[in-house]
């Protein structure tokens, strides 16, 4: 079987030391072959150069960005996704059922059988998890800040950093098209889908 692993470094703590069980593999993966990225968009390229190499399995070792940039670049190859969690929160890891551990989710997929998950789009974007505006969208911009500036990552500190910060009365005005006519209401609201196991490319 031929596996790619693309691995970012930069995704948490535990993706340094997921970077050595993915490297032992498993032993139904005769051929595998470990890509760390060096910044944003290299998932996505990579996923497609193993599309195209014919590569039986492509896995995403890091968090839920790179997870969606190499789903990204999957999409419509029909080549199978392997999430192994090694980010900051893992958040389509948990609602997907995968093992937390790096070497427990590695075992999983070894065994794993391929099922299909619903992708969303937001301005022709794809995403697999949740997608948000507003103030969930204030949050997750400084989260991503405070992991590529080398800070913690967390709800302290990301709240801490999301700034400007409004107080609780603040309202923000956000257009939105209920059944194709122009509304506008002062309120912040996020959407998420979420999936059922393992992603295929469609």
């Amino acid at each position: 079987m031929r596996v790619r692993a693309i691995l970012n470094p930069r995704a948490g703590v535990s993706a340094r030391r997921a970077l050595e069980d993915v490297r032992r593999g498993r032993p139904s993966w005769r051929d595998l072959e470990v890509t760390l990225t060096t910044g944003p968009g290299d998932a996505l390229r990579l996923a497609r150069e193993a599309a195209e190499a014919r590569a039986d399995l492509v896995l995403a070792v890091g968090g839920d960005g790179t997870a969606n940039e190499v789903a990204r670049g999957l999409l419509g190859t029909g080549v199978p996704l392997g999430i192994v969690p090694a980010g900051s929160g893992n958040g389509l890891a948990r609602a997907l059922g995968i093992p937390r551990s790096p070497s427990r989710a590695l075992d999983a997929l070894e065994s794993a059988v391929v099922r299909r998950i619903d992708v969303g789009t937001v301005n022709g974007v794809p995403f697999l998890n949740v997608a948000g505006v507003g103030f969930d969208a204030l949050v997750g911009w400084a989260f991503h800040r405070a992991g590529r500036n080398g800070g913690r990552r967390g709800s302290s500190p990301t709240c801490g950093s999301a700034s400007p910060w409004p107080g609780p009365t603040t309202r923000w005005p956000c257009g939105w098209r209920p059944e194709g006519s122009a509304s506008r209401a002062g309120l912040s609201w996020s959407a998420s889908r979420t999936g059922r196991s393992t992603a295929e490319g469609q």
